[in-house]
């Protein structure tokens, strides 16, 4: 396939465009994106993110993700199987951010995104952990801003935009698949940019990541559900304790444990979504899959909002 390459010239300076292809990182690596990082001096204005070039905390993963802190992230909304991760869980004031240059050729530009927080509990607005999609046009001004920031223990910080807080449990708030779109039908032909950020908080002691992707058609984002409304956290304890058989199974799934009065299995397809829930689990247990379809699937054994056990099994 042949790039094109377009030049503009704006107050003396040369921007090279390159196509959206890209955008979706559906390569699977971070061609034509831009990474640089800095820290957070003030959430309210987002100063201090992002002027020093490089960052080891923005990275492509692969959809269905189960990470430790809420379950099984399904695939985009807007399809494919490799999104952007930006930010992790260290405690620190860094920021990071990652840029998309392109060139508009349609009137649509849609992205989704994903958020996890440590609970900022009572920071003011200037002080919040955020996330955040800017975009700018070929002189560099702001156009779009979207600053998501977390709920809060005390109320809701909305810093400058929207608020994820499907879930706060273990300290941690949650947001899924949120799907945007902006017309950018005015910037045809021009060079625009994509900005996405993940800022910690001004005090070092709260941390916050998201996941990206975005698409430059109008198309219409079918979502999952998603495993990020159980608010369950990783735990290794317990699980040399737990036996899944057999497997694969054909018509029912065994499960030995030591349960408590609160202890759920939850089921999901490869694209990540919710298919058996069943709760109360009891020592001895034979769960029926003969209405699942055969395939792979993903479970996940939380005993009081913690996960306990993880585990692929194959329906026949």
């Amino acid at each position: 396939m042949k790039r094109l390459l377009f030049i503009f010239c704006v107050l003396t300076v040369l921007s090279k465009a390159q196509t959206c292809g890209n955008l979706n990182v559906e390569t699977g690596n971070l061609s034509g994106w831009t990474l640089t990082n800095g820290f957070n001096t003030n959430t309210s204005t987002m100063a201090g993110c992002c002027s020093t070039p490089g960052s080891s905390v923005a990275i492509v993963v692969s959809t269905p993700l189960t990470a430790g802190y809420f379950g099984v992230l399904p695939h985009s909304p807007y399809g494919g199987t490799k999104i952007l991760q930006i930010g992790d869980s260290a405690l620190n004031i860094y920021a990071t951010k990652a840029t998309y240059s392109f060139v508009v050729t349609g009137n649509t530009f849609q992205y989704a995104v994903a958020s996890i927080a440590l609970n900022p509990a009572n920071h003011i607005c200037s002080s919040q952990s955020y996330n955040a999609v800017v975009l700018k046009n070929n002189t560099g001004t702001i156009f779009y801003t979207n600053q998501m920031v977390p709920a809060t223990n005390t109320g809701t910080c909305t810093a400058g935009g929207s608020v994820f807080t499907n879930t706060v449990s273990n300290n941690n708030t949650y947001g899924c698949w949120s799907t945007f779109s902006v017309n950018i039908g005015a910037y045809i032909s021009q060079n625009i940019s994509v900005e996405v950020s993940a800022v910690n908080c001004t005090g070092a002691g709260h941390w916050i990541y998201c996941y990206f992707d975005g698409v430059c058609t109008a198309v219409t984002p079918t979502i999952m559900a998603c495993g990020l409304t159980t608010g369950i956290k990783e735990s290794s304890s317990n699980n040399s304790n737990i036996s899944v058989w057999p497997n694969p199974a054909k018509d029912n799934v065994n499960i030995s444990l030591n349960a408590t009065n609160d202890t759920e299995l939850f089921i999901y397809d490869l694209v990540g979504k919710l298919v058996m829930y069943k709760k109360d689990l009891q020592n001895e247990n034979s769960i029926s899959i003969r209405n699942l379809n055969q395939g792979l699937y993903f479970y996940n054994i939380v005993e009081n909002n913690r996960s306990i056990k993880t585990g692929k099994i194959i329906k026949e």
